[in-house]
């Protein structure tokens, strides 16, 4: 009777003799800060910072970059291509909500502005705001996305490169002594 009562229960709940499944545990996916695009695409990159200073870096022709604000220089084409790669490389950490107080963040007057183009047109405006209070991201907000947090590492790495200094290298030969 007791194994017939107990066919007759699993028959009418067979989930009682599924195996448990226990979760996998895998790495977990992150956004990338700026979607859709690819280090190839941006022709164009402006840097503007809070006191109105103004870089931008203009691609005259394929590996070819000149800085068009300031002052015309040719700008070193291994450095571009480290910031396109570090822009479209840099991932997301955490979204806040769409409607979080930006002035809270720095991102009512951010630090930084980064705005990329393409050849045909497309725009994006990455604004950079202040450090998280852990010091291990900076809140940023693309185009009209909720405010995020993206790496220290790769937004610094991304600053440090988009200066003058670094994007011309000049030539110094040695001087002869008498």
């Amino acid at each position: 009777i007791i194994v017939l009562a107990a066919t007759f229960i699993l028959e009418k709940n067979p989930e009682l003799i599924q195996p448990v499944q226990t979760p996998t545990i895998g790495p977990t996916v992150q956004a990338m800060m700026v979607e859709g695009w690819l280090s190839s695409d941006i022709t164009q990159i402006e840097i503007l910072d809070s006191q109105g200073s103004r870089l931008k870096i203009l691609q005259i022709e394929e590996g070819n970059w000149v800085i068009a604000l300031p002052d015309g220089d040719v700008a070193d084409a291994g450095i571009v291509e480290e910031i396109r790669t570090q822009i479209t490389a840099a991932r997301t950490t955490s979204f806040l909500d769409p409607g979080y107080d930006l002035n809270a963040i720095g991102l009512s007057i951010p630090s930084n502005t980064l705005t990329i183009r393409s050849a045909q047109g497309r725009e994006t405006v990455i604004h950079i705001g202040q450090l998280t209070p852990t010091g291990t991201g900076y809140y940023v907000k693309v185009d009209n996305s909720a405010p995020a947090v993206v790496s220290k590492f790769s937004i610094d790495d991304i600053l440090r490169n988009l200066q003058r200094d670094v994007l011309v290298h000049l030539e110094t030969f040695p001087t002869t002594q008498p």
